[in-house]
């Protein structure tokens, strides 16, 4: 830390005496290391309406998406703009909020909602998706692929979950459509954890003898995406 900083730091703290890791503090590196996280955020949040439409056409049909171009070169970056099939996560933020008011809704309208109740769902689909995320990353990593989930990237794969609540919320006024949409919402759930799993790039680095095993450790992934739909859409009919 430069001794401008320091004597600035400890003129606001009246005096007092920081410790020595703050005193040995490099600057310099803290500023690159922050200039670096914020140029991998922003691709995530690049997105046009073109672009947004395609996405949750993606999301609701995945089946019928042909050119599924999910991998990107190595040191390269690819913008959702340019390819609807890139990870983003302005698509997955828009409908987890959307998620949060119907569900408040709903709940309101049964006249039990509070703001503990908000935060509970809230805290609760946070902690699944970082679940998630540490499972696939400790999984990849023992079944020998590197360096190719980027967390960002599986967190926008895994918080998609959000466009089929919403769509299931839409219809749990009704218990007849509420199966229906919920078994449809399942299948595209599971295309769709698989087909953004289960990328080219990612996939020509396994080990041979693991194969067999990432393929059964997908779909277990995919099949707790339909059980996690189950569990978190509201019912209220």
């Amino acid at each position: 830390m430069s001794p401008e900083v320091f004597k600035y730091a400890q003129m606001l703290t009246g005096g007092i005496q920081l410790p020595p890791q703050f005193q040995q503090l490099n600057t310099d590196k803290l500023t690159q290391q922050f200039q670096q996280s914020q140029s991998l955020i922003p691709p995530y949040f690049a997105i046009t309406r073109a672009s947004f439409l395609h996405k949750i056409k993606n999301l609701a049909c995945p089946f019928i998406v042909k050119q599924w171009s999910r991998s990107v070169p190595e040191g390269q970056t690819c913008s959702p703009i340019d390819n609807p099939n890139a990870p983003e996560l302005y698509t997955p933020l828009v409908f987890t909020f959307i998620f949060m008011l119907i569900t408040s809704l709903i709940k309101g309208a049964e006249k039990g909602f509070s703001m503990d109740f908000l935060y509970i769902c809230i805290l609760k689909f946070i902690c699944i998706l970082f679940f998630e995320i540490v499972i696939c990353k400790l999984c990849f990593s023992n079944f020998g692929i590197q360096g190719t989930y980027p967390i960002l990237s599986l967190l926008s794969d895994f918080s998609s979950i959000s466009f089929y609540l919403t769509i299931i919320s839409l219809f749990s006024w009704n218990r007849a459509l509420f199966y229906v949409s919920y078994l449809y919402c399942a299948a595209a759930a599971f295309l769709w954890t698989l087909r953004t799993l289960n990328s080219e790039q990612c996939m020509a680095q396994r080990q041979t003898q693991s194969t067999q095993i990432i393929t059964y450790f997908l779909l277990i992934l995919a099949a707790i995406q339909i059980i996690l739909l189950y569990l978190l859409a509201p019912k209220c009919y």
